[in-house]
Protein backbone atom coordinates (compact mmCIF):
# COMPACT_ATOMS: atom_id res chain seq x y z
CA UNK A 1 0.00 0.00 0.00
CA UNK A 2 1.51 3.40 -0.87
CA UNK A 3 1.67 6.38 2.01
CA UNK A 4 2.02 9.51 1.87
CA UNK A 5 2.47 12.14 4.83
CA UNK A 6 -0.72 14.17 5.78
CA UNK A 7 -2.21 15.84 8.76
CA UNK A 8 -4.35 14.23 10.67
CA UNK A 9 -6.72 15.27 13.54
CA UNK A 10 -7.12 13.06 16.34
CA UNK A 11 -9.92 12.69 18.64
CA UNK A 12 -8.64 14.35 21.17
CA UNK A 13 -8.55 17.31 19.16
CA UNK A 14 -4.41 17.55 18.93
CA UNK A 15 -2.94 17.71 15.15
CA UNK A 16 -0.30 15.13 13.69
CA UNK A 17 1.72 14.65 10.40
CA UNK A 18 1.32 10.84 9.97
CA UNK A 19 1.72 8.65 7.52
CA UNK A 20 -1.57 7.34 5.57
CA UNK A 21 -2.78 6.23 2.75
CA UNK A 22 -2.59 7.54 -1.00
CA UNK A 23 -6.33 8.10 -1.17
CA UNK A 24 -7.54 6.19 -4.28
CA UNK A 25 -10.98 7.02 -6.85
CA UNK A 26 -13.87 5.23 -5.70
CA UNK A 27 -12.52 3.84 -2.58
CA UNK A 28 -13.57 6.34 -0.09
CA UNK A 29 -16.51 7.71 1.81
CA UNK A 30 -17.38 10.27 -1.07
CA UNK A 31 -17.69 7.84 -3.92
CA UNK A 32 -18.98 8.14 -6.66
CA UNK A 33 -18.58 11.84 -6.81
CA UNK A 34 -14.57 12.00 -5.51
CA UNK A 35 -11.36 13.37 -7.01
CA UNK A 36 -7.98 12.86 -6.45
CA UNK A 37 -5.55 16.47 -7.19
CA UNK A 38 -2.30 16.60 -7.18
CA UNK A 39 -1.48 19.84 -4.69
CA UNK A 40 1.92 21.99 -6.20
CA UNK A 41 1.81 24.32 -3.87
CA UNK A 42 -0.38 25.42 -0.53
CA UNK A 43 -0.64 27.60 2.12
CA UNK A 44 -1.77 27.28 5.65
CA UNK A 45 -4.29 29.78 7.90
CA UNK A 46 -2.86 31.33 10.93
CA UNK A 47 -5.17 30.10 12.93
CA UNK A 48 -4.27 26.88 12.10
CA UNK A 49 -0.37 27.95 13.25
CA UNK A 50 -1.93 29.14 16.62
CA UNK A 51 -3.80 25.48 17.33
CA UNK A 52 -0.47 23.79 16.43
CA UNK A 53 1.99 26.06 18.58
CA UNK A 54 -1.15 25.03 21.52
CA UNK A 55 -1.08 21.60 21.39
CA UNK A 56 2.87 21.63 21.64
CA UNK A 57 2.76 23.78 24.48
CA UNK A 58 -0.63 22.08 26.46
CA UNK A 59 1.73 18.69 25.62
CA UNK A 60 5.00 20.57 27.27
CA UNK A 61 7.19 19.99 23.49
Amino acid sequence: MKTMKGLVSCPAGELRLDDVPVPRVGENPFAPNDVVLEVLYCGICGSDIHRWKADKRIKGE
